[in-house]
């Protein structure tokens, strides 16, 4: 998060401070499940490597950055699950065999979150 906050000239310590602050704490849905409670929550994440839905060439700067991103996203989603599990909270969660971070794995990941969006949404 840090680095792609970084990228387009931001500062991610302007979120809640610097690290170590009682502020990102607070703010970390993980130690706090219970909170969510009674939300309809979906969780997706894949571990990095490119598969079927990258419409990526591989070497190509879109995997080349699209993996790293996520897998860091997938080690924080599976984070999530983890803690919401301990905290027996219901939730849904798709993790991909494979996947880079691509549109490809979004629109995927966007259809298949319909399940459970949309009834919470009502449509």
């Amino acid at each position: 998060m840090t680095a792609m906050v970084a990228r387009g000239g931001g500062n991610v310590h302007n979120a809640w401070g610097a690290p170590g602050d009682p502020a990102w704490l607070a703010n970390d849905p993980s130690h706090d499940v219970e909170r969510l409670r009674d939300t309809a929550l979906y969780l997706a994440s894949a571990p990095g490597n490119p598969g079927p839905d990258d419409a990526a060439e591989p070497g190509s700067a879109t995997l080349a950055i699209g993996a790293p991103t996520e897998l860091a996203a997938d080690l924080g989603t599976r984070h999530m699950a983890a803690a919401l599990r301990v905290g027996g909270v219901p939730f849904t969660y798709d993790r991909y065999a494979s996947g880079a971070h691509t549109f490809g794995l979004f629109s995927r990941e966007l259809r298949d979150s319909w399940r459970v969006v949309g009834p919470a949404l009502g449509a």
